[in-house]
């Protein structure tokens, strides 16, 4: 046998001498150490592969495999380790292969995924993967046949699902740019990518005002919407984007005359609500009542600086435009329950960051919005009912506020505004169910980029479950079709619990 100077490696070495010393005393340790690879041709020593020691108390084996540079690419580790694997499975008590690889390392990526390992967790620039014995695995699969009812309400109740869930959202000019991509016409991207896990049924939560057209061109769009903004809508490369002009409610006087368009009927149950939530039930995916919570709605009424300055100079006028809201949020989803509609959760939006902080201080959140946001939660949370969060920008000194409020999770977590999962995990744990903060600029780049954000976020963020997919806003027109389909096959790949 030949074996090239430039085999064992320094560490392999010692370890070697250590084996060796081992064995002696413990003969069965032999197997569950280094194997050699050898070229049959000319018995050449090109490799080594083998396990870290006898299985745990798990049954539980971890591999490793090296392969000198000559002979690299040429199928030489997939036999080895392949051989080594059956050899493992064969033994007595051994239920499970685990291995580690480096996160660049696309071959030995390639070399485990087609071994039909899967990745479990992220460590610094490592990747640790494992595949259970072939016959627990076919087992484990047959039960792991759930639907997105069952996946998305394992995730809020704390417990591990079969994959993440994968939810979404688009613009308009994206789906148009997809579309030209090979988007199929007749379906939607959400639907197209299984990103539709999750359904919002919504009512109609506004003053009711007329809306009033003041100018229409093929650029822009002012009108008296029916919460009584004058709003000027410009068309802009991206869609639409709304400006705030003018405001029918200025103070209390202006809201007492018309502090009764916030009366519920039954026709704030829109048209098509119940047919879309009969749907949803027969897709079985996770429905949940929506709505603006309270702070956003307002300010959309009273302009966002009247509605700051009110918040230090007449409290107790904002406590009753929110109480109003918080209100009708509630008479709608109890109509909505009258008419035979039975939700799996709630889902609310109330935006209250910026990129660089909040829009208001903890000390302001919890005395003016908090009351509000724990009266809707507590009141959905008194039929079973867990309740996330959706605030765009950097809110992370409001997040100990909105757990004792009672939301379970929180959306969309804009990466753009400082926000990661890996330290949103750290720092709460199972307490907080984490939606999004998959980097859309990051998915507007290279392949490469793709992958790194995604593989690293999930990997953090999936680890004893707690976590949703979604972009960390919505998918903008800058991310290709082929970008996209790439980044959900990625969540779909790295998303499974193994």
């Amino acid at each position: 046998m030949h074996v090239p100077n430039d085999w064992p490696a320094s560490d392999l070495r010692d370890y070697l001498l250590l084996y060796a010393e081992q064995l002696a005393p413990d003969p069965a340790l032999l197997g569950w150490g280094i194997w050699l690879m050898v070229q049959q041709t000319d018995q050449t020593v090109i490799g080594d592969v083998g396990f870290k020691g006898k299985p745990d108390s798990d049954g539980t084996v971890e591999m490793g495999y090296s392969v000198l540079p000559a002979y690299r690419r040429k199928g030489y580790a997939w036999e080895a380790v392949r051989a080594l694997v059956d050899w493992a499975f064969a033994q007595r008590g051994v239920m499970r292969i685990s291995a580690e690889c480096e996160t660049g390392n696309a071959a030995s990526t390639r070399i485990l995924e087609k071994l039909g390992m899967r990745c479990q967790r992220q460590d610094g620039s490592l990747v640790r993967w494992s595949m259970g014995k072939p016959d627990a695995r076919c087992a484990r699969d047959e039960v792991q046949t759930m639907n997105s009812r069952e996946r998305v309400g394992l995730v809020l109740s704390g417990r591990i699902p079969d994959r993440i869930p994968l939810y979404d959202s688009y613009w308009e000019t994206t789906v148009e740019r997809w579309r030209r991509e090979g988007l199929p016409p007749d379906v939607s991207p959400s639907a197209y990518f299984g990103t539709d896990e999750i359904v919002r049924i919504a009512g109609d939560y506004s003053l009711r005002m007329p809306v009033r057209v003041v100018e229409e061109t093929g650029s822009s769009r002012t009108y008296w919407d029916s919460d009584g903004a004058l709003r000027k809508d410009l068309h802009v490369p991206e869609g639409w984007t709304s400006q705030w002009l003018d405001f029918t409610i200025q103070d209390r006087d202006d809201w007492l005359s018309h502090r009764q368009g916030m009366a519920y009927d039954a026709a704030r149950i829109l048209p098509d609500a119940l047919d879309s939530y009969r749907r949803a039930r027969t897709e079985n995916k996770f429905v949940c009542y929506s709505a603006h919570a309270c702070f956003h709605p307002t300010w959309m009424r009273i302009g966002m600086e009247n509605m700051l300055m009110l918040m230090l100079d007449d409290p107790g006028f904002i406590h009753e435009l929110f109480a109003a809201h918080a209100q009708l949020v509630i008479d709608i989803y109890e109509g909505m329950r009258r008419t035979g509609m039975e939700f799996d959760g709630a889902f609310l939006s109330d935006d209250l960051g910026y990129q660089a902080a909040p829009l208001i201080s903890p000390v302001l959140y919890r005395e003016l919005v908090y009351p509000y946001h724990k009266r809707l939660s507590d009141h959905f949370g008194a039929h079973g009912l867990k309740t996330m969060l959706h605030s765009d920008g950097n809110v992370a000194p409001l997040i100990p506020h909105f757990l004792d409020a009672g939301f379970s999770g929180l959306h969309p977590l804009e990466a753009k505004a400082g926000l990661h999962v890996r330290d949103l995990k750290a720092q709460y744990g199972s307490r907080l169910v984490l939606l999004g903060n998959i980097d859309v600029r990051k998915l507007s780049g290279t392949r490469q980029e793709v992958e790194e954000e995604v593989v690293s976020k999930v990997l953090a963020a999936k680890e004893n479950g707690g976590y949703i997919f979604h972009s960390d806003h919505s998918v903008p027109s800058s991310v290709s079709l082929e970008n996209y389909r790439y980044a959900i096959e990625l969540v779909r790949h790295y998303g499974t619990y193994g």
